[in-house]
């Protein structure tokens, strides 16, 4: 059985669990049995229904969860019950709400850090927060999944569940005849005199890459360094880059995944994963975190309970 199969029982369990009357909620009552690996999904109306809240928190509370991702915000398919911004706004929505973000200092990354510690201090979190300083247009900038910030110290997580990918440089992905398009290489193309099709439009990636990065801005690069990190290489910059300069020792990044996805593992997303590492001026700016280290931390304070109990039936973390 598949990974997406697996997690598509869990899901369809929670679905008859959770909501056995009320077929209303999703685009569909039943399993489609010529594609098993298909979730549940909630019709646009019932999106909110796709994240879980505390049993204990007060209307205010719950508010403050279920606001914590504005409407206008939700990826495409943040109905899908395979949703990672929903997971996240699962969980981090209620840590913020039950302002217990501080509880995830002692969960351990797979480099044996500790990148949620910050001290003794609860720090702020802010859902897809926006960074102001990487040059990118209005509408258009860097949105950092969870963002955790106590004093310098900030911290910028990229949240999947069930993605193939870290995010993938979109411009190769244009028509050719796009003057934007990009063959995938580091180089100038075309009449730009560039060698970066985002630098070509006032995209500061490049400027602040040799602070942050080994990759040299100077030379060609075949394939580009950012075609398969992008999404990786934008949370660090989003995390060190203040203004017009870089503060890495009090920056940090983190890959925050399912164990059970082979992507993450062995595929694709770890690929993307190591090669951002090792090209990092300070490796430990970034690490890699499973959502099970983190629900089974979450699992020592009783007050979570609620939560962490409908996470293991919703997502079997």
């Amino acid at each position: 059985m598949s990974y997406l199969e697996m997690l598509a029982n869990q899901f369809w369990h929670y679905h008859s669990k959770t909501f056995p009357e009320q077929a209303d909620l999703f685009d569909r009552s039943r399993r489609d049995k010529l594609n098993e690996s298909r979730p549940p999904v909630f019709t646009k109306a019932a999106a909110i229904h796709n994240v879980l809240v505390d049993g204990t928190l007060d209307r205010n509370g719950r508010n403050v969860v279920l606001t914590a991702i504005p409407v206008w915000e939700r990826h495409r398919w943040f109905r899908s019950m395979r949703s990672s911004q929903a997971l996240a706004q699962s969980v981090f929505g209620n840590l913020k709400a039950k302002r217990m973000s501080s509880v995830l200092h002692s969960v351990e990354s797979e480099e044996g850090t500790r990148p949620f510690d910050f001290g003794d201090e609860e720090p702020s979190l802010e859902l897809e927060k926006v960074a102001h300083d990487l040059g990118e247009a209005e509408g258009h900038e860097t949105k950092v999944d969870v963002y955790m910030k106590s004093g310098r110290r900030r911290l910028a997580i990229e949240c999947k569940l069930t993605e193939a990918t870290v995010g993938c440089c979109s411009r190769p992905k244009l028509d050719e005849a796009d003057p934007y398009y990009c063959i995938g290489n580091y180089q100038r193309q075309a009449n730009r005199i560039a060698n970066c099709s985002l630098t070509e439009v006032g995209i500061l990636y490049w400027k602040f890459i040799p602070q942050v990065f080994l990759w040299n801005v100077e030379t060609d690069h075949r394939p580009c360094p950012l075609r398969i990190t992008y999404q990786l290489v934008r949370n660090v910059l989003a995390a060190s880059v203040a203004g017009d300069c870089t503060d890495c020792d009090q920056a940090g990044a983190v890959l925050l995944y399912d164990s059970r996805n082979p992507e993450f593992s062995s595929g694709a997303g770890f690929e993307a994963y190591r090669q951002t590492r090792a090209a990092l001026r300070v490796p430990r700016q970034l690490c890699r975190v499973t959502w099970q280290n983190v629900v089974a931390c979450m699992r020592h304070y009783p007050s979570l309970d609620s939560l962490t109990q409908q996470l293991d039936l919703k997502y079997g973390l």
